[in-house]
């Protein structure tokens, strides 16, 4: 469980990092959408987020370090192999890329409501 300020300001930032590697990954996709042999990556993100936030409720008195979260960037399954190798959906990673900044600029305007509300919790004890 998250039980601190500290755990809820890592876990933002195991967020934002993970987001910002899908980011460089969705990136490095498109960049590569005609490159002979390319398979189209992707980060095990959500999965992995997912199991961190289920642990943390069903284990509510344990510590669960935000810091063990990892990430994994592995090849995309399922996906169809073009002539050349290339397995990479331009108009998919697109549409992904935008998904994810959307997910990246809400997680980080979560942080920056946290970081506000600590703000004020310290301004409001120094008065």
């Amino acid at each position: 469980m998250i039980n601190s300020t500290s755990d809820t300001l890592s876990f933002y930032q195991k967020t934002l990092e993970g987001l910002w590697t899908r980011n460089e990954v969705i990136s490095n996709n498109i960049a590569n959408s005609e490159s002979e042999g390319y398979l189209a990556k992707d980060i095990n993100f959500e999965k992995v987020i997912n199991e961190y936030l289920s642990a943390s409720k069903t284990d509510y008195k344990s510590e669960i370090n935000p810091e063990d979260i990892k990430y994994r960037i592995q090849h995309q399954r399922g996906l169809d192999v073009k002539s050349n190798g290339n397995n990479v959906d331009i108009d998919k990673e697109m549409v992904s890329l935008a998904e994810n900044q959307m997910k990246y600029d809400l997680a980080s305007q979560a942080m920056k409501f946290q970081l506000n509300l600590i703000n004020t919790v310290l301004s409001e004890s120094k008065g």
